[in-house]
């Protein structure tokens, strides 16, 4: 609004004196200026009087609101525009504007924020009652100097005539209109008159303040005359004291002459005497100084070097960006430059230096050149490069190590650890690294640790018996430890840290009690062997016989039941003389062609029998014949069993499932393409968990309160030896499901294994059997077998006797067809050595080896040592007589002697 744009008598500048440099007008404008100031301040405090005045009388109405809208002050009468509404008391702008007026304004003061200048909008309808009026609307924007906040000053102007919506007589309607229009006149002239009055004051001020500056003026010229001739005599007093300081100066600067020779002599000795290198250099880079060392360092004599520039001397500086630093230099700063190298010409050696640049300054603190001290740090960068070599070997060889290093200061405390320490303590190595101490761990102190720390803190290096830590705060809690402490000493002798090397050797000791296991086992087992191969002959006997009585009585005789009793009870000896040699050497398996479905109904019915769980048995009816040692066959399923009734105590059903299977390549992982029968064997048991699938097959794991954990590892054993596989699934509550493999025989499919006798045998009654063996009984027994089977047989105790037998035979044109021979004869020659003697009277002699330790390597690749067949003791006689019958059909072609 125009009437905020003046203020009176703040336009007028006070009077100036023109620039001068004489000192009496410098004077006269600094006496002014103050009575200056003073008046002006008295006319500004006059003139604010006048604005408010004029602006209570005559300034349009108006408020003044901050960014948020919010009403700080009210100017005038604005009650006709604003008008508070009905509700909790606000000076928010939207809640005071009427509803015809807010919505310009907020556009009006959007708009002045945005340009931050004065926004006009004129001609804004708005209602008072009945009356329809047009206003105009000025937005101001303000800056508070103190905290730069912005306001918004809003002033309302009324422009245009009221209307009056009421309905009433015309005529009353024209004479308001008509009244209207009158004021609206006086008010103009009323404006007009007041900006008259307002600039006659706004002249006579100005009047009024020039006499006033001039009045000043000459008053302040006099003052500044009189000064001056103050100055001129004071100055006359200065010169002549000027005249005495010269006096003394000139003495003070002989005494100072004589003491500058004397330092720059001192200066110039120190220069020639110091082993570090020293050169000056000018502001254009040529050298000024040139010490002694700089001569012994660079093999470059003093007087060829000076006045030389140094980029001359030295091409080097601008290859490794050292001009840049000795610019810098002379641009007033100091610089240091490592480990740079040099060249020696005299003695043509390498080497290399460190450098200190420092700007020259004359007595105008001008730059005059600069100062380099080069000291030769050859030894000390081969030292350090030794050193760094030596550490970057030692933290190798310390990461690399499988043992936790630990390096503790002389307090005890941890100040460093590998990779090692971290998997060995299972701890964060930032958590424990100078914090944790040696000498005050509660832990170390209760394993008895503590006194070889502090032999090694003596000097000494220790090696600390192995020991176990049982309670370690979390920390690897039962482990075997290995520890060796080393003393870290200086050149001096004295300890400076001790370096604590620690060992897991839990999984050594493990290997070590395993070994003694397996020694303790493996001294067992050969006694479980000789007892096993012992009995099975004793049981040969006891078999054998009770079958020729069997045999010798007719079916329908009251004895015959109880000698079937007792030849199950011998099966039963069978089995566990069986269990024995495998427990014994679990050596590989003797193969035969074996009809699964009976072996493994008879073993399940049988381990089963007397308990609450009952066999469900699912068996196809053509099921192929499996290659497999019976004996160890058995004891996988039978382990199976047992294992099955322990685990459904309160009884259940045990479900065997057999059927024929054909694998595919890559099918089942671990097992090779080709025919198999299938077995699985499900049980209702307690089922195992799934974090003990994985371990159940292992030696020594067991979840069994009194078990061994030796079953089912010796049954996953038998079932690889084999060339097949087992596989287990099971969850708690449900039971468990075992899935076996076994290979088919090599024989044809579809061709049935049936007993042949000796009668069945084309010319029996002419067929020549050789016994040896050195159990007599079984030669008798054997014996009596085959006879009754219409063979010719002879016995003979040792390997030589049959030797001898099988030669004497030949010379008289009568050959044994087969030759039934004891594997192990003690004191003689036993079947291994005796068959190649044979051989070499007979290539095409037949001989089946018998034993009863059927687990040895012999028996298992009968073949490979010359033999067409085996015999495993105790055998029946139906057995007997089926090998003897495979022996007189073996084609030699078959034999690969080992």
């Amino acid at each position: 609004h125009n009437i905020f744009a003046k203020r009176v008598l703040s336009h007028k500048q006070p009077y100036r004196f023109p620039v001068s440099s004489s000192v009496f007008n410098q004077r006269i404008r600094n006496q002014i200026e103050p009575v200056d100031r003073a008046k002006h301040a008295e006319a500004g405090d006059l003139t604010r009087k006048i604005e408010q005045l004029l602006l209570a009388r005559y300034a349009p109405p108006g408020v003044l609101v901050d960014a948020n809208m919010q009403i700080r002050q009210f100017h005038g009468r604005t009650s006709r525009y604003l008008d508070p509404t009905t509700g909790e008391a606000s000076l928010k702008l939207s809640r005071m504007a009427g509803h015809s007026l807010m919505p310009d304004l907020y556009v009006a003061i959007e708009e002045a924020k945005r340009e931050r200048k004065t926004v006009r909008k004129r001609n804004i309808p708005f209602s008072v009652g009945r009356e329809q009026n047009a206003i105009d609307i000025s937005i101001l924007p303000v800056q508070n100097d103190g905290d730069n906040e912005t306001f918004f000053l809003l002033l309302f102007e009324e422009e245009k005539e009221t209307k009056t919506v009421a309905a009433g007589d015309g005529d009353e309607k024209n004479g308001d209109s008509q009244r209207d229009k009158e004021l609206l006149e006086l008010r103009r002239d009323l404006m007009s008159t007041k900006e008259y009055l307002q600039t006659i004051i706004e002249e006579k001020d100005e009047v009024n303040q020039e006499l006033w500056t001039a009045n000043e003026e000459v008053q302040s010229t006099n003052e500044e005359l009189q000064s001056v001739n103050e100055e001129l005599e004071a100055a006359k007093e200065e010169l002549e004291s000027s005249n005495e300081e010269l006096i003394a100066l000139n003495e003070e600067l002989h005494l100072k002459n004589t003491e500058l020779t004397e330092a720059n002599a001192l200066n110039e000795c120190t220069i020639n005497c110091s082993m570090d290198g020293i050169l000056s250099f000018d502001n254009g880079f040529r050298v000024k100084i040139w010490n002694p060392a700089m001569e012994r360092m660079w093999g470059m004599r003093r007087e060829m070097c000076l006045d030389r520039s140094l980029f001359e001397l030295f091409p080097f500086l601008v290859e490794n960006g050292q001009k840049e630093v000795l610019l810098s230099v002379l641009n007033g700063d100091g610089a240091i430059v490592e480990n740079q190298p040099y060249y020696n010409r005299e003695r043509g050696i390498q080497g290399f230096f460190e450098g200190r640049y420092s700007p020259l300054w004359d007595h105008n603190d001008g730059i005059i050149g600069g100062l380099a001290v080069i000291h030769d740090s050859t030894e000390r960068k081969w030292a350090e490069e030794r050193l760094l070599e030596s550490e970057a070997r030692f933290k190798m060889v310390m990461q690399q190590s499988p043992a936790a290093i630990e390096i503790y200061d002389l307090d005890g405390l941890l100040i460093g650890v590998n990779r090692a320490y971290e998997e060995l303590w299972r701890v964060d190595a930032a958590t424990m690294v100078n914090s944790f101490n040696i000498l005050r761990d509660g832990e170390v102190d209760r394993v008895r640790l503590l006194p070889y720390v502090q032999r090694a803190y003596a000097g000494e290096t220790v090696l600390v018996p192995e020991y176990r830590i049982s309670s370690a705060g979390g920390r690897r809690e039962g482990r075997w430890l290995s520890t060796r402490i080393y003393p870290l000493k200086d050149s001096g002798g004295k300890v400076k840290n001790i370096v604590v090397a620690v060992e897991d050797v839990t999984a050594r000791k493990r290997m070590e009690e395993d070994l003694l296991k397996i020694q303790k086992l493996e001294s067992i087992g050969t006694l479980a062997g000789g007892i096993a191969h012992d009995f099975n002959n004793i049981l040969m006997g006891l078999f054998g016989n009770l079958t020729l009585v069997k045999n010798e009585l007719p079916a329908d005789h009251p004895a015959v039941e109880h000698l079937i009793d007792a030849q199950k009870s011998m099966n039963r000896a069978t089995r566990l003389t069986q269990q024995l040699l495998i427990f014994a050497k679990g050596g590989n398996p003797v193969r035969e062609g074996v009809s699964i479905e009976t072996l493994v109904e008879e073993v399940v019915r049988f381990d089963l029998s007397g308990s609450s769980v009952k066999p469900v048995f699912d068996i196809d009816h053509d099921l192929w014949l499996v290659e497999v040692d019976k004996g160890q066959i058995q004891q996988v399923f039978s382990n199976l069993t047992i294992n099955a009734k322990q685990a459904m105590a309160d009884g259940g059903h045990l479900y065997v499932t057999m059927k024929n299977a054909t694998v595919a390549e890559g099918e089942i992982a671990d097992l090779a393409a080709g025919n198999y029968v299938k077995v699985i064997v499900r049980d209702e048991g307690e089922g195992i968990e799934e974090k003990f699938l994985s371990l159940i097959f292992d030696p020594y794991f067991t979840t069994k309160r009194l078990g061994r954990g030796l079953g089912l590892a010796t049954t996953y054993s038998i079932m690889k030896k084999h060339g097949g596989c087992i596989t287990v699934e099971s969850a708690p509550a449900v039971g468990s499901t075992f899935t076996l493999y076994l290979p088919v025989t090599r024989m044809d499919l579809q061709q049935s294994w049936t007993t042949i006798t000796g009668e069945e045998v084309d010319g029996a009654g002419k067929v020549r059997v050789l016994v040896v063996d050195d159990e007599e009984m079984i030669c008798k027994v054997t014996s009596r077998f085959l006879t009754g089977a219409g063979f010719i047989v002879n016995t003979v105790l040792d390997g030589k006797e049959a030797i001898e037998s099988y030669r004497q035979a030949l010379e008289e044109g009568n050959p044994f067809a087969v030759v039934i021979m004891d594997l192990t004869i003690p004191g003689g020659m036993g079947g291994k050595e005796a068959v190649k003697k044979i051989l070499e009277l007979d290539a095409n002699a037949k001989v089946i080896v018998s034993s009863g330790y059927a687990e040895d390597p012999v028996m298992a690749n009968y073949s490979e040592y010359g033999f067409c067949g085996i015999a495993a003791k105790p055998y029946s006689r139906d057995k007997l007589l089926s090998v003897v019958r495979q022996a007189l059909l073996w084609e030699t072609d078959n034999r690969q002697i080992h």
